[in-house]
C-alpha cells in the first residue's frame, strides 16, 4: 500500500475494519462517505472435453492428458486429466489455456493441440496417439558438483508445426527434460527411427550421440558433461578466417557466433550509434581475440570485454 499510494501521489488511513485511500497531505473526515470498489468477478473456466484413440482409432483408457503452458516443456507432473474406460476426458482450464497432448504407455504421444475458446464455454479436442514408441534412457557422467539444470533433448530442439488430416494446426513438441543432478533421464514414447540425443548447458560443452529407436525397445545412451574452458582461453585458442567487405558489424558478429558457438553481443547504445555503418574485415587463420580487436578498430571507438560466458562489445569509455 505504501508503494502503490506513493507512486500515485496518494496516501491511506486505516478505519477498522477497512483501509481508505485519501489524497496526499489531506486529513480524512470519517463522517464522509467512501466509494467501495466493486469486486472483480472470478473468471469462468473453459471446459474441455474429448476422446483419445490410438493410431488405429481404438479408444485408449487411462491415457494422460498433459497440459503444456507457453514456454514450458511437457512433464508427466503436468498431467491435467486421465481418460475413462471409454477414452473420454473432461477438464476445466483458466487462461492462458496452453495446449494439450495425450500420452499412453508404450505409445508415441499425440500431437499437441492449442486450446482456444471463451471463458464459460465448452470445446471438444479429440487426440490420437501415434503408434508404438520406443524408450531412450540417458545416463550422464559428470564431475562432483555439476549443475542439475542440464537440458537433455531427444531429437529436435524446436517444436515442429504440422497440419492434421482434419485441417487442425498441431505441434510435435520437442522432447526435452532437465537432468535432476543424479540418476538417469528416461524418455518414453519416442518415435521409432534414427534420432539424436544431446546435452545443453551454458557452462558445458555440447554433447550429442546418434541413436536408433525401435518400437517397444529401449536404447541406453551415456553422455559425459565436460566443462567449457574460460571464455578468455577460448578466444585465445580459437582461430578464424573470414573476408567481409562493406558488411554491417552485426553480420560479422553473427558469423562468429554461428561458426564458433560463442555468445558475442553488442551494447544496444553502440549498435544504435553505428547503425548504417559498414566495415571491411579480412583475416586468415588468426586468433579470435585478435579478430575481435580488429573488428572494434574498424567500428571505431569500440572495445570488448568478457562477462561470464558472454563477450560484450561496447563503446570505449572516454
Amino acid at each position: 500500500l505504501d508503494l502503490v499510494t506513493q507512486l500515485k501521489g496518494l496516501a491511506y488511513v486505516i478505519e477498522e475494519p477497512r483501509v481508505v485511500i485519501v489524497p496526499l497531505n489531506v486529513k480524512r473526515d470519517p463522517s464522509k462517505n467512501v466509494i467501495v470498489p466493486q469486486r472483480t468477478p472470478k473468471p469462468l473456466p473453459l471446459t474441455v472435453i474429448g476422446r483419445v484413440v490410438d493410431a488405429n482409432g481404438v479408444v485408449v483408457p487411462g491415457a494422460q492428458i498433459v497440459r503444456r503452458k507457453r514456454g514450458r516443456s511437457l512433464e508427466p507432473k503436468d498431467s491435467a486429466a486421465t481418460t475413462d474406460v471409454a477414452g473420454r476426458y473432461e477438464l476445466k482450464l483458466w487462461k492462458p489455456y496452453g495446449s494439450l497432448e495425450a500420452r499412453a504407455e508404450g505409445q508415441v504421444p499425440s500431437f499437441s493441440i492449442s486450446v482456444d475458446g471463451e471463458p464459460g464455454a465448452q470445446v471438444t479436442i479429440d487426440l490420437a496417439t501415434r503408434g508404438a514408441g520406443g524408450m531412450v534412457v540417458v545416463r550422464l557422467t559428470a564431475e562432483a558438483g555439476s549443475p542439475p539444470d542440464v537440458l537433455v533433448i531427444v531429437g529436435s530442439m524446436q517444436d515442429v508445426e504440422t497440419t492434421l488430416p482434419d485441417g487442425r494446426k498441431a505441434v510435435q513438441c520437442a522432447r526435452e527434460r532437465y537432468w535432476p543432478g543424479k540418476g538417469d533421464v528416461t524418455f518414453a514414447g519416442i518415435v521409432p527411427g534414427k534420432t539424436t540425443v544431446s546435452l545443453h548447458h551454458g557452462d558445458y560443452e555440447r554433447a550429442s550421440q546418434p541413436v536408433e529407436v525401435v518400437a517397444g525397445g529401449t536404447v541406453e545412451v551415456e553422455l559425459k558433461l565436460v566443462k567449457k574452458p574460460p571464455v578468455t582461453d577460448t578466444l585465445a585458442a580459437t582461430r578464424v578466417s573470414l573476408n567481409f567487405r562493406d558488411a554491417r558489424p552485426a553480420e560479422i558478429v553473427k558469423f562468429l557466433n554461428d561458426a564458433k558457438g560463442l555468445s558475442i553481443v553488442m551494447d544496444p547504445a553502440l549498435a544504435q550509434r553505428i547503425e548504417g555503418i559498414k566495415v571491411t574485415l579480412a583475416v586468415t587463420d588468426r586468433p579470435l581475440d585478435e579478430t575481435l580487436r580488429a573488428l572494434c578498430r574498424e567500428i571505431g571507438g569500440a572495445t570488448y570485454d568478457v562477462q561470464g560466458p558472454v563477450v560484450f562489445i561496447r563503446a570505449e569509455k572516454k
